[in-house]
């Protein structure tokens, strides 16, 4: 869909780009201060819980309980430890 409508893609990905650029410099500043590991970059972890978060907010407009959004919260949150 995205890609028949120009302009509607450029807004995505400018969005992706700045939320993940977010992303990336306070996990940076959390890996630094030992508060976030160290196994994944934080390029890749800025990526990963972009992603996560824009399918939580899909998933949330369906049919799924608060408890299996947690369950899925509670899975991101580990890959920082």
């Amino acid at each position: 869909m995205c890609n028949s409508d120009n302009t509607v893609s450029d807004i995505v990905t400018e969005n992706r780009k700045t939320m993940e650029s977010v992303l990336n410099e306070l996990i940076k500043e959390g890996q630094q201060n030992g508060e976030i590991a160290m196994k994944h970059s934080s390029e890749s972890l800025a990526r990963f819980l972009f992603n996560t978060i824009s399918g939580l907010r899909v998933l949330a407009k369906g049919d799924i309980s608060e408890k299996e959004l947690n369950e899925i919260v509670d899975v991101t949150l580990s890959a920082l430890d």
